[in-house]
């Protein structure tokens, strides 16, 4: 495809630099899940991908939910950690905020805790970051904290895939 305005060249030029200058070389995965096992396999492909945060939601998922449910989901995605399955949200103060978290939990979306304001996000439902970092990081973080609290509500590192092989491990068959 002939570019035929120099504009346009000069756009294209200083668009294709700009990605090229943010991207990095990562390796590629083999990733395979069983009930009780994960595995992550190195393959010999590398890839260039340009680092960026995002969050990963169900297809459709938004074509389910009434527009208060729908309010609370763009909240959660825009406050939610990297690779952290917790999120706060006082909806005790709001009998609207409380029926669309009744709601959320209902279609699975959101799970309870022991702390009432603190909520434990479905990462296959929303998520910041990979499946298994999210579960794994998020087991780790409550596994170790005395008790769930806001604090515990922070971008976390992935964990290595001794901790995920380790994590599922204790699953069993």
């Amino acid at each position: 495809m002939p570019i035929k305005n120099d504009k346009t060249l000069r756009i294209l030029t200083d668009l294709w630099k700009a990605t090229s200058d943010a991207s990095i070389t990562v390796n590629n995965y083999n990733t395979k899940f069983t009930k009780s096992h994960f595995e992550r396999l190195l393959t010999h492909y590398k890839q260039s991908i340009i680092p960026q945060d995002f969050v990963i939601i169900e297809s459709g998922l938004f074509t389910t939910l009434e527009k208060r449910e729908r309010d609370t989901v763009c909240r959660i995605i825009a406050e939610l950690k990297f690779n952290n399955a917790l999120w706060y949200f006082d909806h005790r103060l709001n009998t609207k905020d409380a029926e669309a978290i009744s709601a959320l939990r209902e279609k699975n979306i959101l799970f309870k805790t022991d702390t009432t304001r603190v909520h434990l996000v479905n990462p296959l439902k929303i998520r910041r970051g990979k499946p298994e970092n999210v579960v794994v990081a998020t087991t780790l973080l409550v596994d170790n904290a005395a008790e769930i609290s806001s604090e515990l509500i922070r971008d976390l590192t992935p964990p290595n895939q001794a901790k995920i092989n380790a994590f599922y491990d204790l699953l069993g068959d």
